[in-house]
């Protein structure tokens, strides 16, 4: 399934996937990159066999899916992965360990790896075929659909930067920002939102009065069921009672993270 999955992904989405390779053997790199273009998937593949590089990569570069020797240098691949999901654009990107049939089995004795599937050598298209099925899914599935448009209410200008930083994090890129709710209603009257991120208190009212003036725009059916998540400092009972009451589907208390932002 997860073959025939791939497949008529790539045959849909053509997705160009970005690959690191951290190799200690340079021909068993190549193996992999050969394995990799004889898939149905168009591949970027990077081969690296410095620390140094793997870093830099990590630092500076988009990667969609990670190829790891289980054992690179002195590095073990918990070594390795910690490091790339302490970076918050990867802490989700796909990892794919290559390990010797004695290993494979290691990853269910790490409670910290967080790998996506541990492949045993000697190296089989097919077991690629399937480790990049779910790269692909977590590619191409998006948090937000790509067809949504998003507004983000905050009176907090730095709180805006933060939030448009978390959207584009996510690879979302329609959405307006505003500061107040005049503004919000101006935007809400001339186009309909998916999703909106709400602060509770504006200089000019609360969430609540944009929330009463959405939910009049009866004949705009798109508008009208638009998700609400509202951001807000506020976490007592009563509050919570309220957005409830509003149907807001849910809730993130400030300060907040990235990863919280995500779930």
């Amino acid at each position: 399934m997860q073959l025939k999955y791939a497949r008529e992904v790539a045959m849909e989405k053509r997705p160009i996937l970005k690959s690191v390779l951290l190799f200690n053997d340079k021909e068993e790199a190549a193996v992999l990159c050969s394995l990799l273009e004889g898939l149905p998937i168009s591949f970027e593949s990077e081969k690296i066999d410095k620390m140094e590089e793997f870093i830099s990569a990590i630092a500076y570069k988009d990667i969609d899916c990670f190829f790891l020797d289980w054992s690179y240098k002195s590095y073990s691949a918990v070594d390795i992965v910690d490091k790339i999901r302490k970076s918050l654009k990867f802490h989700k990107t796909p990892i794919v360990v290559i390990a010797d049939k004695k290993d494979s089995d290691l990853s269910k004795k790490f409670s910290s790896l967080d790998v996506d599937f541990v492949i045993s050598r000697p190296m089989i298209q097919d077991d690629f075929v399937e480790a990049l099925a779910l790269a692909i899914e977590k590619k191409i599935k998006r948090l937000i659909p790509e067809n949504y448009d998003v507004l983000i209410l905050d009176n907090n200008p730095d709180i805006l930067e933060i939030m448009k930083g978390h959207m584009r994090l996510l690879g979302h890129e329609r959405f307006q920002v505003c500061e107040s709710i005049k503004d919000a209603k101006k935007l809400l009257s001339e186009k309909d939102f998916d999703l909106l991120l709400l602060d509770w208190n504006l200089e000019d009212g609360t969430c609540i009065d944009l929330i009463d003036f959405l939910r009049s725009k009866q004949e705009r059916k798109r508008l009208m069921a638009a998700l609400v998540v509202v951001i807000t400092a506020r976490d007592n009972v009563d509050d919570i009672i309220t957005l409830i009451e509003y149907n807001v589907k849910d809730h993130i208390i400030k300060p907040y993270d990235f990863i919280e932002f995500e779930d």
